[in-house]
């Protein structure tokens, strides 16, 4: 009965802090008890409080305090927390039961999701595939590759590449992400090039050592100019029939070939087969 009350009485307090959050202006910083404040909707997947720099961070707030603010909005009956989750770990870590936050009131959620991302860019150290999920979920939410762009300060081959990172199969992101020495940004920019995950497999596979690397240099050169043709068709926006067009004249020429399946010509553009 004492478990239930306490419960209703957190729900009335938390309801009662919103409400009063919602009449303030964006901007305002306002402490915030930890217990109300919603970190579930984190563009990193994981939270790692066992690394140096979790340390470093912890340290550095015991003995300065907090130099920059988390920051939070209200949505749908929450405290969101849009960015400063490692800040607010750390806050916990070191006992604390509350933490100043500045207000902030989005038009939309989607520009939660973009402050989130471009608080995280700045700051550097974000998961290449947190990033990469969220580059094309914007994407498919209707944001263009210029917005994109600007967001992170990129270029087009460049969100091309980590979007298609985000297409990647479960399975090899894991790989990937289990052996980060060798598959720093860099490495996973070349690698998102190739858009066969049978192939992305082998090649990831041969990286760690697990498989003998190929002896066909053809096969090799084959790849490169494919993957080579379709970047500078991505670069220059390209639509489908212009994609296949260029391929075809490139096959006529000899310079790239045609794959086969069950001895029939099949033609490849943005990874889909073309009939």
């Amino acid at each position: 009965m004492s478990e239930r009350f306490n419960s209703t009485a957190s729900a009335i307090k938390l309801s009662q802090a919103i409400e009063k959050l919602s009449k303030l202006d964006s901007g305002t910083v306002v402490p915030i008890p930890l217990e109300y404040i919603d970190r579930s909707e984190n563009i990193r997947r994981e939270l790692d409080t066992d690394t140096i720099e979790f340390s470093q961070l912890v340290e550095s707030i015991k003995e300065v305090g907090l130099l920059q603010n988390p920051v939070v909005t209200v949505s749908s009956g929450k405290i969101l927390c849009v960015s400063g989750h490692r800040r607010i770990a750390a806050i916990e870590h070191l006992g604390h039961k509350k933490v100043e936050c500045t207000l902030v009131h989005f038009e939309n959620l989607e520009l939660k999701d973009v402050a989130q991302i471009v608080e995280n860019t700045a700051r550097k150290g974000l998961e290449p595939f947190d990033l990469a999920d969220q580059l094309l979920n914007l994407k498919n939410r209707g944001y263009s590759q210029v917005k994109l762009q600007s967001l992170i300060g990129k270029n087009r081959q460049v969100v091309g590449r980590y979007q298609k990172l985000a297409l990647w199969p479960k399975e090899l992101k894991e790989m990937a992400k289990s052996n980060r020495e060798k598959f720093n940004v860099k490495a996973l920019m070349q690698l998102s090039s190739i858009n066969d995950h049978d192939e992305l497999r082998a090649r990831i596979e041969e990286i760690l050592g697990t498989k003998k690397a190929s002896t066909n240099k053809k096969a090799r050169v084959q790849r490169l100019n494919e993957s080579g043709v379709l970047d500078y068709c991505q670069s220059q926006s390209f639509s489908e029939s212009q994609t296949e067009f260029l391929f075809s004249a490139l096959r006529d020429l000899g310079i790239i070939k045609s794959k086969a399946t069950d001895g029939k010509s099949q033609k490849v553009v943005h990874g889909v087969p073309l009939q």
